[in-house]
């Protein structure tokens, strides 16, 4: 199995790193938040940037996102531009999205990026291109805030992203029941078999909670939790998912 290099930390199906997300507005907010973290020392930060008040003037966007892994070094900074249709902050067109990336890619603004598959094939295949090009790591994913996916649909969704040459593979999705939770383990499992690649797994809100923390068995590669703000339903707090994450590990 292929492991992913993000700065210092290596993504690995043997164990379960952790993210904690920054959901703030304003460049002020986000660098006293990130002091913050600094204190809990997380394997990974992820900078939402669909919160980001500015995320659409290149100039604040850049500066902002100096600053900010100026303060977090080492940690790694995964940035994330969460569309609107899968649970994100701000409508934005394709275009709009895709030069928004590029402009993170070629200024080397993160050490790793986060790109969703619901896009144009031939432009998402470009952008991982030039992303590796960059010698930055793609995580991609596909979210789904309604339903979760049937195995055989899941299971499609990895193969795409693999062909798309991702690094990491990543599928987030909300149950309507148990069964649905069992799914995505399911799916977890099969997929770690399956793809020579990281791979993320995350059913969402109340029901899905245990898949917070089950990725030591399950092998989801990384896991979010909340210090402060949540970025998505049933994200644990950070103490409590250490401590599952130990009791599995």
């Amino acid at each position: 199995m292929a492991n992913v290099t993000i700065k210092n930390l290596t993504l690995a199906t043997d164990k379960t790193s952790i993210a904690i997300p920054i959901t703030k507005d304003t460049t002020s907010s986000i660098l006293e938040y990130a002091q913050a973290i600094k204190t809990v020392n997380p394997d990974l930060v992820e900078w939402r940037i669909d919160f980001f008040e500015a995320v659409l003037n290149d100039t604040k966007l850049i500066k902002t996102s100096h600053d900010l892994r100026a303060i977090l070094a080492p940690i790694p900074v995964l940035i994330t531009f969460r569309t609107y249709g899968e649970g994100g902050n701000l409508p934005l067109d394709d275009t709009s999205y895709f030069k928004l990336l590029a402009t993170i890619i070629d200024n080397n603004l993160a050490d790793s990026i986060d790109i969703e598959l619901t896009h144009d094939f031939a432009t998402i295949k470009t952008l991982v291109t030039n992303t590796h090009a960059a010698n930055i790591p793609v995580i991609m994913s596909n979210h789904d805030f309604v339903k979760t996916p049937s195995l055989t649909d899941g299971l499609s969704l990895l193969t795409a992203m693999d062909r798309l040459d991702a690094d990491v593979l990543k599928i987030a999705s909300m149950p309507n029941s148990t069964m649905d939770v069992l799914t995505v383990l399911q799916l977890s499992t099969m997929a770690n078999q399956i793809f020579d690649k990281p791979i993320i797994t995350i059913s969402m809100g109340e029901l899905g909670k245990l898949t917070r923390f089950s990725g030591p068995v399950f092998h989801s590669c990384l896991t979010f939790a909340a210090l402060e703000d949540a970025s998505a339903p049933g994200q644990l707090d950070l103490d409590t998912l250490k401590t599952f994450l130990a009791e599995l590990s």
